[in-house]
């Protein structure tokens, strides 16, 4: 089933982050073999596999859990929930949530 309201936030974050320069597509939905709603590549090669949240109220800990699931059936060790901002329709100001190790481990280290 399609969630209009989904699908539209979809692809408002899609076309955000493609017009900051990061290359960014929907993914098709595999049913229990899901594997995200947005894949993205940075710089470096790396996929991280996002859970786009479109809904009243929050609900972090279940976005960031479904987002897991999702980016390990991607081969994607960095899930990503973007979480709309309720009552904001600027997709800029959506909240971008991942576990505190997921996000240490994406950055690069000094030399």
């Amino acid at each position: 089933m399609t969630n209009p309201k989904g699908t539209h936030f979809e692809t408002a974050v899609v076309n955000h982050i493609l017009a900051h320069g990061l290359p960014a597509a929907r993914q098709p939905k595999y049913g229990t073999r899901d594997r995200g709603d947005i894949h993205v590549h940075d710089g470096a090669g790396d996929l991280f596999c996002i859970e786009a949240k479109n809904r009243k109220g929050y609900a972090i800990a279940e976005a960031i859990d479904q987002a897991k699931r999702e980016a390990e059936n991607a081969g994607s060790i960095y899930p990503v929930a973007i979480i709309k901002r309720n009552k904001v329709g600027d997709v800029g100001k959506s909240f971008v949530v991942m576990e505190l190790d997921t996000w240490l481990a994406s950055l690069d280290r000094p030399l």
